[in-house]
C-alpha cells in the first residue's frame, strides 16, 4: 500500500516520538500527586520521575504509597501503579455509596415515622 501512496505522491506522516496522549478521563482523580504523575507518564518502574512533594504534600504521599498506588525505585523517584490506583478508586467509591443509601435509608424511615395521614 506505501509504494501507492508514494506513486501518487501521498507519503505518511511519520509517528510523533514520545509517549502517546492523555486522555481527559484519565486525570478525573482525587489526588494531586495522582494526577502530576499520570502528566508525567510516570505509570512504569523504567519511566519512574523524580520528585519531591511539598509540606503540604508529604502526607498524601505517604498515603499512596502505603496504599501502593505510589512506589518508589531509587530515593527520591517514584512511579503510579494505574492498577492499584483504580482499585483503590473502586474501593473508596464503594464507600460513600454504603454511606449514601444508609442515609437516604434513614431519610426515609425519619419521614415514615413522621407522617401524619
Amino acid at each position: 500500500m506505501s509504494g501507492k501512496l508514494d506513486l501518487i505522491g501521498i507519503v505518511p506522516q511519520p509517528e510523533p516520538a514520545g509517549p502517546p496522549p492523555i486522555h481527559p478521563a484519565m486525570l478525573r482523580t482525587r489526588s494531586r500527586i495522582v494526577r502530576a504523575m499520570i502528566r508525567a507518564h510516570a505509570l512504569a518502574p523504567e519511566q519512574a520521575i523524580a520528585f519531591s512533594p511539598g509540606p503540604g504534600d508529604v502526607a498524601e504521599l505517604m498515603k499512596l504509597r502505603k496504599a501502593g498506588v505510589v512506589r518508589e525505585t531509587l530515593p527520591g523517584h517514584y512511579w503510579l501503579d494505574l492498577v492499584a490506583n483504580h482499585y483503590r478508586e473502586q474501593q473508596r467509591s464503594k464507600t460513600a455509596v454504603i454511606w449514601a443509601v444508609a442515609l437516604s435509608v434513614m431519610i426515609a424511615v425519619i419521614a415514615v415515622f413522621f407522617y401524619r395521614g
